[in-house]
């Protein structure tokens, strides 16, 4: 039972993982194909900032949630799920503003949040490993 409960957690930790990576991905591609306009330049100096600090605070908030969890597998596994949508929820929000500022603006430095956001999915990747070791923390 308990190997079925890893499994299911483990894909659907990995079908989240791919959709909040895949939404920037998708909207710049919807955006390459509209016009860009001649506004919203002032929108490309906050999105570059915030993509490249919305790492670092993604990095410690996933954490700061996996930490929370005590009471056995049942909550490590939950609190690993949270801790990935909270994670890639903070870089997606920053990769999507950046998509935005770059649509609006075409200056392409809007876009730096858009890398940023990917590092983070592939540093966040759910793995049997990383969602054993949160059922672990959480036992103890």
């Amino acid at each position: 039972m308990a190997g079925s409960d890893r499994a299911r957690a483990l894909s659907t930790a990995r079908l989240i993982a791919a959709v909040l990576g895949a939404s920037p991905l998708l909207l710049a591609a919807v955006a390459r194909l509209l016009p860009s306009g001649e506004g919203g330049s002032w929108l490309v100096v906050p999105a570059g900032v915030l993509g490249l600090a919305a790492p670092a605070i993604a990095w410690r908030l996933q954490a700061r949630v996996r930490e929370t969890a005590t009471g056995g597998a049942d909550a490590g596994r939950r609190a690993y799920l949270r801790s990935v949508v909270v994670g890639l929820a903070v870089t997606e929000g920053t990769a999507l503003l950046g998509v935005m500022a770059w649509l609006l603006s075409g200056e392409v430095p809007a876009l730096i949040g858009l890398p940023m956001h990917l590092l983070m999915v592939g540093a966040l990747w759910p793995t049997e490993e990383r969602l054993q070791r949160a059922e672990e923390d959480a036992s103890r």
